[in-house]
């Protein structure tokens, strides 16, 4: 504690060091291909599909055990885990209204009905894979959303 007031500071950056781990890989993939809106999306499911070989950090996700640990408890935290949720929610639902402009993605796809099923997917999946301490879950949650990503968001 010697460079934190209190227990409940250090929380709050250790949320905000693991969360910014989690954005950097995010925004390092999305840059790596700028001119695919499809290419995006699905480099940020290979964020996630890489969790189950190279961890970012032991644990899981920070932002899933955030919100479920404090869901009824710290409040700043609970905020914290809705403002990153929230970030990854329009970062997705973004890349997918740029893929319907773009032409990359079905007219009649819903941004942020897109985005909702990736990150829940993704959650599930690495929540599956933590407790049956099996990372093959993620896996196959990733592969599934590539599957419905060709067949039902590209155009």
């Amino acid at each position: 504690y010697n460079h934190f007031s209190g227990k409940d500071e250090l929380a709050l950056a250790a949320f905000d060091y693991n969360w910014n781990i989690l954005l950097t890989r995010y925004k390092e993939a999305i840059s790596s291909v700028p001119d695919s809106p499809a290419e995006q999306l699905l480099a940020a499911i290979g964020v996630h599909a890489s969790f189950a070989d190279n961890p970012p950090m032991e644990g899981g996700c920070p932002l899933l055990n955030t919100a479920i640990e404090n869901d009824d408890g710290h409040i700043a935290l609970q905020q914290k885990a809705r403002e990153a949720f929230t970030y990854w929610h329009k970062l997705l639902s973004t890349i997918v209204q740029h893929g319907i402009v773009s032409g990359d993605f079905r007219p009649e796809v819903e941004p942020d009905q897109v985005a909702t099923i990736i990150i829940s997917t993704l959650e599930g999946g690495i929540t599956l894979g933590k407790i049956m301490q099996d990372e093959e879950y993620i896996r196959t949650a990733t592969n599934h959303l590539y599957t419905h990503i060709e067949s039902a968001v590209l155009a």
